[in-house]
């Protein structure tokens, strides 16, 4: 692993390989909706079936970013480059080859600015300086699009049933200009 950046406890590291247990704090997410009722949608499913298939495309790289306080790995989020429109549908990818999608985006200790900084002051950098010019994602946690509007612009919406087809999830897609 690379360490990227350090700031005060916290620190920010690459992986280019993906590991399940990157996956924890997707997991905290998932218990934490759980226990409030939120939905019943299960990211950590969904993103294990997603990384699952993405290892067996060889046109697609995965860069894990990890955010630990001190020894404790508190945040994840996944970094997909190469053949994007195999693995995004909602929205065209004008170019590519220049573009980055955002996924599983999760930090167990939120409302700390942590987040906000990680993508601009990390994430956002590090791919500039790699000739990226887009990042693109999409998010149905409605607490999570005012967000994404700070850094970027919606370009389109959709609707999916949940895991349970109990419930119509809201979903938003965006795109953040990192040039």
């Amino acid at each position: 692993m690379q360490k990227l950046y350090t700031s005060g406890d916290w620190s920010f590291f690459l992986s280019e390989v993906f590991h399940p247990r990157f996956l924890a704090p997707t997991g905290h997410y998932v218990q934490w909706k759980l226990a409030n009722d939120w939905d019943d949608y299960n990211e950590m499913t969904h993103a294990t079936r997603f990384f699952d298939e993405a290892q067996k495309k060889p046109t697609l790289e995965v860069d894990s970013h990890l955010l630990m306080k001190g020894e404790e790995l508190k945040g994840a989020l996944f970094i997909i480059h190469g053949d994007l429109p195999s693995v995004e549908s909602r929205y065209p990818i004008p170019e590519p080859e220049k573009s980055l999608i955002l996924k599983y985006f999760h930090i167990m200790e939120r409302g700390q600015g942590v987040g906000q900084q990680w993508l601009k002051d990390v994430i956002m950098p590090h791919y500039i300086k790699l000739g990226f010019t887009d990042i693109y994602l999409s998010s149905s946690h409605p607490k999570s699009f005012g967000f994404y509007e700070k850094f970027g612009e919606q370009m389109a919406s959709y609707t999916s049933a949940s895991d349970n087809r109990l419930l119509t999830r809201e979903g938003k897609c965006f795109r953040i200009a990192i040039e």
